[in-house]
């Protein structure tokens, strides 16, 4: 039987090894482009941020064909990781996960992708929506059918583990009062300090 928290461990090493090569790769072109030491071309990198989330006791609907994961927001755990070369880490609540699905969020332009492991299955998916619903966190999904290796079925307390694909350091805002990323001062647009102070 495949250990929960192994499996986990494996798919975030595997997403931070794939975006750090991608961020090698960005930051050799640039250092042989422009001449720049290795020091500079990789401050030159854009920093990027995953998330990995785990909740206890999910629900899994299936209405009119529409997908929906309902998830306790008392029981989420939300940590947001940057890959390589920055390595930061931050856990970070349900509501401010939830920004990102607001008008001015990134992932409302932009839906994410994500690889998620639900009752012992383990899918790719589309999040098109998140909301918040009393004590629940609602998230519309659309799975991958052709790239899956298993089908999701319509389930009840059940364990979820995902892995949602990335935003640039600059969309982690809008900070305080709901300003974007561009009007928030320099120590909000920091890529380190963006979970904690924003």
């Amino acid at each position: 039987m495949i250990n929960v928290r192994s499996f986990w461990c494996g798919i975030c090493l595997l997403l931070c090894c794939a975006h750090g090569f991608a961020q090698d790769t960005e930051a050799s072109r640039v250092q042989s482009s422009s001449g720049a030491s290795t020091t500079q071309a990789v401050s030159q990198v854009p920093m990027s941020w995953l998330f990995m989330l785990n909740a206890d006791d999910v629900k899994l609907t299936n209405t009119n064909n529409q997908l929906q994961l309902h998830i306790p927001a008392r029981k989420i755990k939300i940590t947001a990781f940057a890959d390589r070369p920055y390595r930061a880490v931050h856990s970070i609540t349900a509501d401010r996960f939830l920004k990102f699905w607001q008008p001015e969020g990134t992932f409302s332009k932009d839906s994410p992708n994500a690889v998620v492991y639900l009752d012992g299955k383990h899918a790719i998916i589309t999040i098109t929506n998140v909301e918040r619903q009393g004590q629940y966190l609602i998230a519309s999904i659309q799975p991958d059918t052709k790239n899956s290796p298993d089908t999701l079925s319509v389930t009840d307390d059940a364990y979820l583990g995902m892995v949602i694909d990335n935003v640039p350091s600059s969309s982690c805002c809008p900070c305080k009062g709901g300003r974007q990323a561009t009007d928030c001062p320099s120590t909000y647009r920091s890529p380190i300090n963006c979970f904690v102070m924003c």
